[in-house]
Formats: C-alpha cells, structure tokens, sequence
C-alpha cells in the first residue's frame, strides 16, 4: 500500500525529532552523536537459563567463555540485576517494563494455553518501529503462539525467525511431536542444528538491515536451555553414563557453543562498522537451572524459585565512547530494561507506562541510584512465589492455593546465600517488604 505524501512527510519529521533528541541527549552528556539516523541500533542478546557462575565468575569449574567475558569487561554492568525466576514473565517483563502479573503472564505458557501477551500491551518493538527503527526477532518467543495477535508479528516486530514455544528438540525442530519453526507467520521445515541456524537468521537481520534507517534486533537465544546436548563438532566424555555429572559436561559445552555465538555476533558488528553505533545487552531470562547442570555458585536455588539463584543473572550494557565500562553501584531490575533502552536511543515513552525506571542516567553519567523496592514472582506447582528485594534486605514469601504460607526475610550482604533469616517474619520490622509482597499474591 502506497503513502500519501502528507503521511511520509509526518514520518520523515517523526524521525527527525526522534533524532534530534537523541543527539541532544547525547550531546548533553558529553557524549559522541550516533551517525546513524534517528538513534543508535539496538542488540539485544537475551540468553536462556544461563547460570550465574557459568559466565564472568571465574569459576574454577565454569565453562570457557572469554568472548562473553569480553563483553562483560567492555560494558557497564549493575552491582546486581534481577529478573523474574522462569520464562514467560520474565521475558514480558523484559519487553513491556511492566510487572507480569499485571499482564496475567506470572506462569511459563504451555504449548496447550491459547493465552499469551495481550494485544493492549506495548512491546518495545512496538516503541522503536514506531519511532522509525527495523524491528526484529530471532529465535524465542514464549509469550503466546495460539493466536496471532500475540505473537511476534503483532507485537511490534517486522521479521520474525525462530519457535513459539518455551524448547524445541536441537534437530528436529519440534517441541515434543509439535513442529515448531517459524518464519513470520508461516511454520517452515528445514534442517540443521536449531542454535546455529538462529544465529545465521541473526547475522542476516543484520547484513540485510534497511541502510536509512537503525535496527533493533532481539536475539534471543535457545542456549543453554534443556534439552540438553553437546552441539556439533562437540563431544560428551563416553564415561560419564548418565546424571549430574553428565548433565554438567553437556551444560558447559552449550554455554561455550553460546559463548562462540556472541562472538560472532559482536564480530559482524564490528566488520560492519556499526560497534561504536550500537548499544548491545547481554542477559539471561532468569538463572540457571541446577537440576540440569547449571552452576548459580554460592546462590541459593535456581529457576523457577524465588532465591536469588533464580533471580540473578549476568548484564551488560556497552554503548561504545557513550557509556563507560565498569560496575555501577545500582540495583538494576529487569523492568528497568525498557524505559532505559527507549531513554538511550531517544524513543518517546511516557515514564507512566512502566512499572520499571529509567536509569539511562546512570549509565551516560554514574549519577547514583537510590535503594528502592523490587519485586519479583511467578506461579508454579500452584504456588505463588514472591521475592521484595530492598538494598539488602530480601523478603522471600511462599503462598499455595491450599493456603500455605512461608515467608523468610534475609540480609543479602550478611548471607548473600539466604542460609539464614535475619529476623522472624512476623517481627514487627517485616511489614514493609511483607505488605509489598502480599500485593503479588492474589491469585486470578
């Protein structure tokens, strides 16, 4: 369908003030101006169930990732950053800056479910393509695949390539005897190694990326999610016959198949001449999970709980000669990520949309974050799981559908591994984070 010509004009202005403000902001900080039209690009590398220890610890056991590590290092990273313990509200919360619950999101959809995130809601590629970039996914979705109107394709993204669901098999593409395997709207078949593929599907978003105007690319990433594998050209020891030991040698090989990926994707952008012109995240959707070889070092936990084995993952934002690399003394949540992203690129965002902060000022110019109140849940096994993280206190509440509760308050600083409560929870000095977790409780 052709334009009219007051329409491409109102467009063309659209990006020119989209522009015009990032270059003030920008340039306001100090700041190079991006030189691409209207705002940087935007790489999202959203990993799945990564362990906390399995990447940037130095684990004397963690798997070999230097070009991750690399990233980490060049990058501005959060003194910690939280997100939700499981997939599905983890990546709403991701895309929308606002709390799952409120989007009826706080439980991993199954392939059974005609739910999924609700039209009303406003992704962030909604936000940029609105605001002149490229949008576009590749590899998983999980937020809805029985209607159209919430998958990719509606939600603000031009090109999708990749699964609906939560896993597919490697090889075969499918998750149990569904196929799962996108391209748009249409189900495709191929073959070949789902990961690899994914990546080659990143590579061309890129290669193949308007040229007048930024993309905003979300790979997200199969790796290392179950089920497990040793990818091709790997080998799992024969020795080891089955368990934890095996599930670790098959987990670190997917987290160094992962690490080669990130490498290649950091590569392109530097072969492209688009590095100093992008701002790249790196994170997981929630921590790893222990039972199939992830390693959260001293975390307590794993996904789908509320302990910060859960919770915590490794992030990092690098905005070459814009954002300084190093730690910055805030507490970063996964609500956060969308204010900011639309704060660095200059995307208009009312502030009242998000449950999250714009912390873009933190990242361009170090100013302090102050302690707020974080929450964080997600429903499984019918039972609510809440965490309120406020500095270093962390309430962890527990309620069931049969009406039992558990609630522990911890001292992160103290007890990083939450071994211990620093008071009961029916002391006095509870009510705080204990009110704030009640309001994530109802169940509907």
């Amino acid at each position: 369908m052709r334009l009219s010509a007051s329409l491409r004009l109102g467009l063309s202005l659209r990006r020119a003030l989209v522009a015009w403000c990032t270059c003030a902001l920008l340039a306001a900080c100090g700041a190079d101006q991006p030189t691409g039209p209207g705002g940087p690009n935007v790489l999202v590398i959203l990993v799945d169930d990564l362990g906390f220890a399995d990447a940037g610890s130095g684990a004397a056991d963690a798997p070999s990732t230097p070009r991750i590590d690399e990233l980490l290092a060049e990058s501005a990273r959060p003194r910690t950053y939280r997100t939700a313990p499981m997939c599905t509200p983890a990546r709403a919360g991701l895309l929308t800056g606002v709390e799952p619950m409120k989007l009826g999101l706080l439980h991993n959809l199954s392939a059974r479910e005609g739910g999924g995130l609700r039209a009303e809601a406003t992704t962030l590629a909604e936000r940029f393509r609105s605001a002149g970039w490229s949008t576009a996914l590749v590899g998983k979705w999980h937020l809805g695949h029985a209607r159209p109107e919430s998958r990719p394709n509606a939600q603000g993204f031009e090109r999708f390539r990749g699964f609906l669901g939560g896993w597919i098999e490697p090889t075969t593409r499918k998750r149990g005897a569904e196929a799962d395997w996108w391209r748009d709207e249409s189900p495709v078949d191929q073959l070949g190694y789902a990961p690899a593929m994914l990546l080659e599907e990143a590579r061309r978003a890129i290669l193949e990326r308007p040229r007048d105007r930024p993309f905003f690319l979300w790979f997200s990433t199969p790796l290392p999610h179950a089920p497990l594998h040793a990818p091709p050209g790997a080998q799992l020891p024969p020795q080891l016959g089955e368990g934890p030991e095996l599930n670790r040698a098959a987990m670190r090989l997917m987290v160094q198949e992962l690490d080669r990926q990130v490498g290649v994707l950091l590569d392109l952008l530097a072969s492209e001449g688009l590095a100093r012109d992008t701002i790249v995240v790196f994170a997981s959707d929630n921590g790893g999970d222990r039972e199939l070889g992830a390693d959260n070092g001293e975390l307590r936990g794993g996904k789908y709980t509320p302990w910060d084995g859960g919770l915590r993952t490794r992030f990092a934002l690098r905005l070459a000669g814009r954002v300084a690399a190093g730690e910055r003394a805030c507490d970063l949540s996964y609500l956060d990520l969308a204010p900011t992203l639309c704060a660095l690129a200059g995307v208009p965002a009312d502030p009242r949309e998000f449950d999250g902060l714009d912390t873009s000022a933190t990242w361009l110019r170090g100013e302090e974050l102050a302690p707020r109140m974080l929450r964080y849940a997600c429903e499984r096994l019918d039972e609510r799981r809440v965490a309120v993280v406020e500095d270093r206190r962390k309430l962890v509440r527990i309620v069931s559908k049969s009406g039992r509760k558990s609630t522990t308050l911890h001292d992160l600083r103290a007890d990083p591994s939450e071994s211990s409560e620093l008071f009961p929870a029916d002391d006095p000095r509870s009510a705080r984070w204990l009110e704030a977790a009640r309001e994530l409780e109802g169940w509907r």
